[in-house]
């Protein structure tokens, strides 16, 4: 029986092109995206004071003050990082299917396969984005709602402490619930790769059962996958502060080395559901009743009329065997 954690870590270090394909496409169009603001504010910092103070040292006070500024639009740049955004997140949605079935399969596939995969799969991966919209609809309305009552508990409460508590709560809550419906339709995608399951809504409804069913498994990939992310964005920032604020190249470095980090955990967590899901679907096949064996096939034995027994008669006198 495999380990989804351990294992699905080494599917993907076995598989890690997928992980350099998607780093190196997020970060062709993190330049793209950058474009605007950099004509932006080129114009504006040639002729300002605000040059000084930026070429310096990144500071946040500045950079606000300087987008507050009438004669700084900030449009362009925004429509700009909106567009990168949603073309990542369709080539991820894309890519979803080949990259299951590499996992599934556990074997290199060629352009043609993996786009062949990509292609078959990828209406059904649309169907269940858009069914995972109002499941996280509903975590993020109760994030609003943990936010207004800790807020109203902060001002209101006799003890001072009373909304924070309530806030720290809400907040782990609202995390699980997040994690919760993240795995319920990993779950979802892995099972219409290796199933081939073509019902989106009752693949929904009978995935949203199995890891409920089987909750604590699930949650525990993610909470530790969670985890580390939060230990490397600890470290990034731990590095950042210690970075001077005119090394402007090692914190590029850093920032990306984050986001290469946070690809390859988002894949690790795809790779563990299928491995975990690949453990259920056999553990579960082989308590199914065994079909007995067929009993070997009879010999055809010819009955002829043996010459040593007389013919019997009918009562018509007619011999017959």
């Amino acid at each position: 029986m495999k380990r989804p954690i351990r294992d699905g870590f080494f599917l993907v270090w076995r598989h890690q092109r997928l992980v350099w394909w998607i780093f190196f496409v997020n970060l062709v169009l993190g330049f793209l995206s950058s474009l605007a603001p950099g004509v932006v504010l080129h114009s504006v910092l040639d002729k300002s004071l605000y040059a000084e103070e930026m070429s310096k040292h990144f500071d946040a006070t500045v950079f606000v003050e300087l987008l507050t500024r009438p004669e700084v639009s900030t449009l362009p740049w925004m429509t700009g990082s909106l567009a990168a955004g949603v073309i990542f997140l369709f080539y991820m949605l894309f890519i979803s299917g080949g990259v299951l079935a590499i996992y599934h399969q556990d074997r290199k596939f060629t352009r043609g396969q993996f786009f062949e995969s990509c292609g078959d799969f990828l209406w059904r991966m649309v169907r269940l984005l858009l069914c995972s919209i109002i499941p996280f609809a509903i975590v993020f309305g109760l994030l609003a709602l943990v936010q207004r009552v800790s807020g109203k508990m902060a001002s209101d409460a006799p003890r001072e402490l009373q909304g924070f508590f309530v806030q720290v709560a809400g907040w782990f809550l609202c995390l699980v619930s997040a994690l919760f419906v993240r795995a319920w339709f990993d779950l979802a995608q892995a099972r219409t790769v290796i199933d081939h399951v073509r019902g989106i809504f009752v693949l929904s409804f009978r995935s949203f059962v199995l890891a409920l069913r089987n909750l604590p498994r699930l949650l525990s990939i993610y909470l530790a996958t969670t985890f580390v992310v939060g230990m490397a964005a600890w470290a990034a920032w731990t590095l950042w502060l210690r970075i001077p604020h005119t090394s402007f190249g090692a914190s590029w470095l850093l920032l990306e080395l984050l986001t290469l980090v946070l690809v390859g955990v988002r894949l690790w967590q795809r790779a563990a559901t299928v491995v975990w899901y690949e453990n259920y679907d056999e553990l579960h096949t082989s308590r199914l009743w065994p079909i007995p064996p067929t009993s070997p096939t009879s010999e055809l034995v010819e009955v002829g009329a043996s010459p040593n027994v007389p013919p019997l008669h009918d009562e018509s006198g007619d011999p017959s065997t």
